[in-house]
């Protein structure tokens, strides 16, 4: 499944999500880029793709963070 943003003249740029902080990122990114079709060796094929980002969270503070999107 994917979040796919609605059309239209009053649509916002908020996406809900969780933010969470790895303590091995290097084996969970690993897991998650195969999960999410995520290819390393040819990026333009990929059913999605990782890209590092400012977010909001809810308490105002702009943190970095990846995040998987649809190619």
């Amino acid at each position: 499944p994917a979040f796919m943003l609605p059309a239209g003249p009053d649509v916002g740029d908020q996406v809900p999500g969780e933010h969470v902080v790895l303590h091995a990122p290097e084996l969970i990114f690993k897991l998650l880029d195969e999960f999410h079709g995520v290819s390393v060796m040819a990026p333009e094929k990929s059913l999605h793709y990782k890209e590092n980002i400012q977010v909001r969270l809810a308490n105002g503070e702009f943190v970095s963070a990846w995040v998987y999107t649809m190619n």
